[in-house]
C-alpha cells in the first residue's frame, strides 16, 4: 500500500508542473490578445483625436486665408498616447495622415479633403446639415432622407442606430459613437449618397460637432412679439418678410392645436416644448425654409401631416410617434428618435432664419465647407 502511494505521488509531480504549465500558458495567450485589441482600440481613439485636430486646422487656414499655409507636421500626446500628423495641401485640396500609437499598438488614419468656398447667407456649421443630433440618432420604423440635387448627410455625436423598417439616406454617415445596423439592412442599401466621385466611405466614426445650447431668454429684446405663457396655433398665422423675419418668444409651450398655415418668414422661439397634433404648412417661401422653430424643450410630432418647409433646432429630443413627412432641417442638441415613418426632403437651413439669432453667421459670406473626398485605415 504504502509502495502504491509514493507511485502515485510521484506520478501527480510528474503531471502537476505541465498542467499548471498549460493554464499559465492559456491565461498568458489570452491576456495577450486582450491588451493586443485594448491597445487597438486607444490607438484608433488617439488617431481619431489627431483628426479632430487636423481638421479644426485646415478648417481655421482656409477660413482665414483661402488656403492651407499652416504647419505640415506636427507630434502632440494624448491620454498617454501620441499621434503624429503629416499634411499636404495642394491648392484647394489637403492630403492628411495621422498615426496613433500607444503602448506597442499603432493606427493610421489618411484623408484627403476638398474645400469649398462659402457663399453669401451663410448658416451656423452646426446647421449646415441635413440632421445633426448632439445625442444618439435612432430609427425604429421606415426612414427616408433625400434630396435629388445634393447629399443628404446625417451627423450624431452619439450612436448612429437603425432597429428596424427599411431606411434610405441620400449621403453619408458620421457617428461619435458606434454604428449600430439591426434592421438587416446593409451600410450601403442605406447610405446612397447622391455624389461620391472620390470614394469616400459611406460610414465613419468622426470627431464631434459642438452643438450650443439654446435659450430662449438671450433673444428676448430681439423679439417683434411676446407671449409670457403657453402658444396654441391653428389658421392662418402670417410672419414678416425675409429681409426682416418675424421673432416670437415664448415663455412656455407651443402647441398646434389645428391644422395651421404660416405665409412669409419667421422664428418661433420657446422655453417650453413644441407639441404638432395638427398639419403645418408654409408659403411663400419659394423652395427655402421659411419657418424656426428655436426651442429649449423637446419637438414632438403627434400628427405627421407637415407639408412645411423649415428648420428645426431643439436643446430637448426629437420625438416622432405618428408617420411624418417633412421638409427642411433638424438640429438637435438631444437625441433624435423617429419611432414611426418618417419622410425628409433636405431644404437647406436660411440664413433669415439664423440671421436673427445667431447674427455673427446670418447674412454674412459663409467661410466654407471642407469635404471629405477620400479615406482608409489600417
Amino acid at each position: 500500500m504504502g509502495k502504491l502511494l509514493l507511485i502515485a505521488v510521484g506520478a501527480l509531480m510528474l503531471i502537476l508542473p505541465t498542467t499548471l504549465f498549460s493554464v499559465q500558458k492559456g491565461n498568458s495567450d489570452s491576456e495577450k490578445r486582450f491588451n493586443e485589441h485594448a491597445g487597438k482600440v486607444l490607438a484608433l481613439e488617439v488617431a481619431l483625436t489627431g483628426m479632430g485636430d487636423v481638421e479644426k486646422a485646415i478648417v481655421d487656414g482656409y477660413a482665414s486665408g483661402g488656403s492651407y499655409t499652416g504647419q505640415t507636421s506636427w507630434t502632440a500626446d494624448y491620454a498617454g498616447g501620441t499621434y503624429d500628423v503629416s499634411l499636404n495641401p495642394t491648392g484647394s485640396s489637403v492630403s492628411v495622415t495621422v498615426v496613433g500609437r500607444i503602448y506597442e499598438s499603432r493606427h493610421t488614419i489618411k484623408r484627403t479633403y476638398s474645400w469649398q468656398d462659402g457663399e453669401s447667407g451663410g448658416v451656423p456649421e452646426f446647421m449646415s446639415r441635413p440632421i445633426t443630433c448632439d445625442g444618439n440618432f435612432v430609427t425604429k420604423d421606415d426612414f427616408t432622407l433625400s434630396n435629388p440635387s445634393e447629399n443628404t448627410d446625417v451627423h450624431t455625436n452619439g450612436n448612429l442606430r437603425f432597429e428596424s423598417g427599411d431606411a434610405l439616406i441620400t449621403g453619408f454617415g458620421a457617428y461619435n459613437g458606434n454604428l449600430e445596423l439591426l434592421n438587416g439592412q446593409s451600410e450601403s442599401a442605406i447610405f446612397q449618397p447622391t455624389s461620391n466621385p472620390g470614394g469616400a466611405p459611406l460610414t465613419q466614426q468622426v470627431a464631434e460637432i459642438e452643438v450650443p445650447v439654446f435659450t430662449a431668454s438671450d433673444h428676448l429684446g430681439s423679439a417683434t412679439a411676446t407671449h409670457f405663457s403657453d402658444l396654441e396655433l391653428s389658421g392662418n398665422v402670417t410672419m414678416g418678410t425675409e429681409e426682416s423675419p418675424a421673432v416670437w418668444y415664448v415663455e412656455g409651450n407651443v402647441k398646434i392645436t389645428g391644422p395651421v398655415t404660416f405665409s412669409g418668414f419667421g422664428v418661433i422661439v420657446a422655453t417650453g416644448n413644441f407639441e404638432i397634433e395638427y398639419n403645418v404648412s408654409t408659403v411663400g417661401g419659394s423652395g427655402q425654409s421659411s419657418v424656426g422653430f428655436y426651442t429649449e424643450g423637446n419637438i414632438t410630432v403627434k400628427n405627421g401631416g407637415l407639408s412645411m418647409a423649415g428648420q428645426w433646432f431643439l436643446n430637448g429630443n426629437v420625438e416622432v410617434e405618428d408617420n411624418t413627412t417633412f421638409s427642411g432641417s433638424i438640429t438637435s442638441s438631444g437625441n433624435c428618435y423617429f419611432d414611426k415613418s418618417f419622410n425628409m426632403a433636405y431644404v437647406e437651413a436660411s440664413s433669415a432664419l439664423t440671421g436673427p439669432i445667431w447674427p455673427e453667421s446670418g447674412g454674412e459670406e459663409s467661410t466654407g465647407s471642407l469635404i471629405l473626398s477620400s479615406a482608409q485605415e489600417w
